[in-house]
């Protein structure tokens, strides 16, 4: 039982470094967390999104991609993973992943929104058109 607590408690001092932008401490509380447990996916996912608001692309990736291979699908990580393929210039995965999160959420806004965004930048503007009115 003092596993759980001490888990726990972790738990909570990890989700408020996240929520008060305290994005490292955030980080390191997660990874402490998937080192006792590897298959949680949804930590592995905030450790993602800390990556990301560090600016630490190559490793939002990673960490969300093995949310994904856990198991933990929701349309913000699908979403995470379109806009950091799309900065690092990475197009055809961020066209992957997003159509990917599209089958999976097919009335996600945001997801639509990026894919037409990406799109436009693409020069395929009556595709990205066609798709923000879909969107709104």
């Amino acid at each position: 039982m003092a596993d759980a607590t001490i888990t726990e408690r972790q738990l909570i001092e990890a989700n408020y470094y996240y929520e008060i932008g305290r994005y490292e401490l955030a980080r390191d509380s997660f990874l402490q967390l998937v080192a006792e447990r590897p298959t949680n996916g949804a930590w592995f996912a905030r450790v993602a999104f800390c990556e990301y608001h560090l600016r630490r692309l190559p490793e939002a990736v990673d960490h969300a991609r093995t949310a994904l291979e856990c198991g933990h699908q929701s349309s913000a990580l699908y979403g995470l993973l379109g806009v950091v393929y799309r900065l690092q210039t990475h197009y055809s995965e961020a066209d992957e992943i997003l159509r990917e999160g599209l089958s999976l959420y097919p009335d996600n806004v945001e997801l639509k929104a990026q894919l037409a965004y990406l799109l436009w930048m693409q020069k395929h503007r009556r595709r990205a058109q066609a798709l923000l009115r879909e969107a709104l």
